[in-house]
């Protein structure tokens, strides 16, 4: 039987694997998720990309449809991908088909064959001898009556015959066949698929030609079920070698029968041997009619267990029901070759606003601010870089300056430079060049005037610490005035940058030591930087339980002068709830479903961190860090500029600057990666050496496939060059937080989430 269910799609394009889990809704169908089988790049060619589309049916219908276009694809992608042209599928179910093989149970069907012997009296009438004898093979011999010298009057000879065999019928195998038809523009490709017990397609998953592959799997069709087969037997009858259909009620009124004749006719044999030939003759043929009658209405019998259309083989007894079903929910995956349906990698067009730079000193480092807009129809992602600047130097990467913008939005972009070991007066005229990484080729540039000054002894009119003596530079920046000497040491303030501390009880604090007896009451020795540190500033803002079953995250500030302001800004970094609009730590999983396993602390302190090369002092912070006893890991959120770090497993030093942006909690995110899980960057820079790292940066593809091969195709997990600074290694995902952390949309992804899941279930 035929049916006319169709279901067509057409699909504009499919998702790209770093996408997140969208589902595409139709009249008809619903795309629950796609992906490409490489990384798609404006050099990667076509032909060895497939899309990978993983549709549903949404059934209940015998005609569905639906449609997925460019714009559509546009807003899953956020306009990342799409395809030049749509490809149109079409599904015509063929037909539904229930099979039912026969078990054969090896019961035998008899029936009772009767033959009878009369004894022959001599010529005086008188009986002189038995009846003639039964033949060979005969199952009851059973003489009647007695005569006058104790010969058998008669004698019964019953053979019991095998005529049949029971089998019953095995629960039914579900065939579905359908067609398959994928065009696009005027060439068009169609192959059988099917499912279950069918016959005459491709199977379930087939190859069309050279251009995609179509896998079939999941429920298939709703509505009429197959029939029951438990109230019917399978019979085969002997002399024609063909199988029937007989009720099961109509085999179980025979069966009994044979056990019941077999029983009485053995006692026969002795019962009538001696009794009146008519009585014994009456009994047998009775026993012998009924069971016999009961045999042949079973072999006679020839239903059937539906009222479907269905076809018998009666030498093999299979039986096949055509059902009138309506299609449901099957998933069908279709893996099409991407150069038949072509690639549209869109990209921004940057514009250039302004350019700002102020003249700075050798041995200090410049800033040039480039303010840039987005004059492009799509979002674009845009680094700028120097052009023709020698002998300045610029110190930040093309990875690190820059910046995501969507259609019209501004932003800037700053370029750190330096003059290298330059100690003179330079003015250099150069440009730089902001271009769409997606797409080199869109990229625009701006004039401007690099100056560098001689090394000053000190920067001009900067007031410095020197152990217990604050120091001013002089306005030419060629020598350092005392200020004042602090007897009691040196703090942080606000005005004036530093201030004498007042005396107090830990004043002991600031020397360095060997042992606790010399850091005072109120104090003990950090042996790890031989100083006297405080014993306890430190205020849980974040409390979830016991420091001995929890991960206690420390705090510390760095340009700070306000509690208040410091506390604030933790707390939209921690992002506790999800909702701070920093996209702070507890906003990712595995953190957001794992929060309640810290504690958060802020440490309250006078002590100012030092600078060493334009990169805070560790030593500084750690000993402020272990004021903060319970703590487990060490944070340091800075309002001074500089790159941001966090070596494995040590505290983590964040630049945050004067004011927070939605980004900077996705900082957070990357640095604590490398400090909590001993996560490894995933980007590639120069100069950097080649640092493969378990478990998300590999040396090559075989060792990749060792570490993260059971996560392949989940959620992305793939092979990508590129990562921990050089190209040759390998990491799993085209992006996340531990690439371009900058990137909303993008998470830690399964492999780096696996590793910290590790750490976190250490605690409770």
């Amino acid at each position: 039987m035929k049916k006319e269910a169709i279901i067509t799609i057409l699909i504009g394009f499919i998702l790209i694997i770093f996408s997140e889990v969208v589902f595409a809704q139709s009249s008809g169908f619903t795309v629950t998720s796609v992906s490409t089988s490489s990384v798609v790049t404006r050099t990667t060619d076509p032909v060895t990309v497939y899309w990978i589309i993983n549709t549903q049916l949404n059934g209940g219908g015998q005609s569905i449809t639906g449609t997925i276009d460019p714009p559509t694809i546009k807003s899953f992608m956020g306009n990342k991908l799409y395809t030049k042209q749509p490809l149109s599928i079409e599904v015509n179910s063929v037909n539904e088909n229930a099979f039912y093989e026969i078990i054969n149970e090896g019961i035998l069907i008899y029936k009772y064959k009767l033959q009878t012997f009369d004894a022959q009296p001599n010529f005086l009438g008188i009986i002189t001898s038995d009846p003639p004898s039964c033949q060979a093979g005969t199952n009851w011999d059973i003489p009647l009556g007695k005569s006058l010298f104790q010969f058998a009057k008669k004698r019964y000879c019953i053979t019991k015959e095998q005529v049949g065999i029971k089998g019953v019928y095995n629960n039914p195998l579900i065939g579905f066949n359908a067609k398959i038809k994928l065009s696009v523009g005027d060439v068009i490709k169609e192959k059988t698929i099917c499912s279950g017990s069918s016959s005459g397609c491709d199977g379930s998953s087939v190859n069309f030609d050279d251009v995609g592959v179509a896998t079939w799997s999941g429920s298939l069709v709703t509505g009429e079920p197959a029939p029951n087969q438990d109230n019917f037997v399978a019979i085969k009858k002997l002399d024609s070698n063909t199988w029937q259909i007989a009720r099961k009620s109509t085999f179980e009124s025979y069966f009994p029968k044979i056990d019941v004749t077999d029983s009485q006719l053995t006692q026969f044999k002795t019962l009538f041997s001696g009794f009146d030939v008519n009585q014994g003759d009456q009994n047998i043929n009775n026993l012998l009619t009924q069971v016999n009658q009961a045999t042949d209405t079973l072999l006679a019998e020839d239903t059937s267990f539906t009222s479907s259309p269905f076809n018998k083989d009666s030498n093999t007894g299979k039986v096949t029901v055509t059902l009138q079903r309506s299609l449901t929910s099957p998933n069908i995956v279709f893996r099409i070759r991407a150069d038949w349906i072509g690639i549209i990698i869109p990209s921004g067009t940057p514009k250039i606003l302004s350019v700002n730079t102020d003249k700075f000193a050798s041995g200090e480092q410049g800033t040039i601010d480039v303010q840039v807009q987005n004059i492009g129809d799509s979002e674009g992602t845009f680094s700028a870089t120097l052009v023709n600047c020698e002998p300045f130097i610029q110190t930040t990467t093309s990875q690190s300056s820059r910046k995501t913008l969507k259609a019209g939005d501004i932003d800037i972009i700053p370029i750190l430079v330096s003059g290298g070991s330059l100690s003179k007066d330079i003015s250099k005229s150069c440009s730089v060049k902001v271009y769409d990484v997606n797409d080199p080729s869109s990229e625009t540039s701006f004039s401007l005037t690099l100056e560098l000054g001689e090394a000053k002894a000190c920067v001009p009119n900067k007031v410095f610490a020197d152990g217990n003596i604050i120091k001013k530079c002089d306005k030419e920046g060629t020598a350092l005035e005392i200020v004042k000497t602090c007897e009691n040491g040196i703090v942080s303030d606000e005005k004036s940058g530093f201030k004498c501390k007042k005396y107090n009880l830990l004043t002991k604090l600031k020397g360095q030591c060997e042992t606790d007896n010399q850091c005072g009451e109120f104090g003990y020795c950090n042996l790890d930087i031989n100083l006297c540190v405080q014993k306890s500033e430190c205020v849980k803002i974040l409390d979830n339980g016991d420091s001995s079953k929890k991960a206690d995250i420390a705090f510390v500030g760095d340009g700070y002068f306000n509690n208040d302001e410091l506390k604030d800004h933790i707390l939209k970094l921690v992002d506790y709830n999800g909702n701070s609009g920093y996209n702070g730590l507890m906003s990712v999983e595995p953190f957001k479903s794992n929060k309640d396993k810290f504690n958060i602390w802020m440490i309250k302190a006078d002590d100012k961190i030092n600078y060493q090369d334009s990169k805070p002092n560790y030593k500084d912070a750690v000993s402020i860090a272990s004021k903060c006893t319970s703590a487990d890991y060490t944070l340091v959120i800075s309002k001074n500029n500089y790159r941001s770090y966090c070596y494995f497993g040590t505290p983590c030093f964040n630049s945050v600057g004067n004011s927070l942006s939605k980004d900077t909690g996705r900082l957070i995110l990357h640095e604590f990666g490398h400090g909590f899980a001993y996560l490894a960057d995933e980007y590639s820079e120069d100069g950097k050496p080649k640092s493969p790292r378990e478990p998300n940066c590999a040396p090559d593809i075989e060792t990749a496939k060792k570490w993260w091969g059971n996560l392949e195709g989940n959620n992305g997990v793939s092979y990508f060059q590129g990562c921990s600074y050089v190209n040759s290694n390998i990491r799993p995902t085209e992006n996340s937080i531990m690439f371009k952390h900058w990137i909303l949309k993008d998470t830690y992804y399964p492999v780096n989430e696996r590793k910290i899941l590790e750490v976190l279930n250490k605690y409770s």
